[in-house]
């Protein structure tokens, strides 16, 4: 991404973890791009794509655990909900 963004060397890039917190005027955002459910805010936003879901495992967890084979499985055997 670099070799990018060489021919901008004005430009700056921010990386925030929770745009809801920021307000774009005194923080100077021209474009954001957010990654999950639309909340409800004072910004123009336009879907540009779908992005799936995907779970992974170590394959340590695994061994000690089983592979699921349903969310029946993740939800009895494994440390977590789903």
């Amino acid at each position: 991404m670099i070799d990018q963004l060489a021919p901008y060397p004005d430009l700056v890039i921010d990386w925030h973890d929770d745009i809801s917190k920021l307000d774009s005027m005194n923080h100077r955002i021209n474009m954001g791009l957010r990654i999950g459910l639309e909340a409800d805010s004072k910004f123009i936003v336009r879907k540009i794509t779908e992005i799936g879901d995907v779970l992974v495992a170590a394959p340590s967890l695994l061994e000690r655990l089983g592979k699921p084979t349903s969310l029946e499985d993740l939800e009895h055997s494994y440390p977590f909900g789903a």
